[in-house]
């Protein structure tokens, strides 16, 4: 995080969860169950052989799957890909501006489609 301080929603939801948050800057070792990277395309590549976590969030949707996503599937982690945070905000979206239940498998079954590579 380029400021952690900016993390208190973040944090706060961590504390109601009960668990643990770590915020880290680029160059600070990368632990934790869960490395949620919100970097830029390009960016989080450095890290990849690094990141050592049982689950990784790559919120990049473009350029799929990223070094970083590759390098911990590899390792047999958990990856979820910045297209499944796309369509959830899609659907979430849908579901504001209609007042129904959005078609989430429809939604993803078209993001597929278009983009097979998706990791969605």
């Amino acid at each position: 995080m380029r400021e952690p301080t900016r993390a208190g929603e973040l944090r706060s939801t961590a504390d109601r969860l009960g668990r643990q948050l770590r915020i880290g800057r680029l160059g600070d070792p990368v632990v934790g169950d869960l490395v949620l990277s919100t970097l830029p395309p390009g960016a989080a590549d450095p890290l990849a052989t690094e990141v050592t976590a049982p689950a990784v969030l790559d919120v990049v949707y473009a350029g799929w799957p990223t070094p970083l996503a590759r390098a911990a599937a590899a390792r047999g982690a958990t990856v979820i890909s910045g297209a499944a945070v796309l369509l959830h905000q899609a659907a979430g979206q849908v579901e504001l501006m209609t007042g129904r239940a959005a078609p989430v498998a429809a939604m993803r079954a078209a993001l597929r489609a278009a983009r097979p590579d998706c990791g969605c």
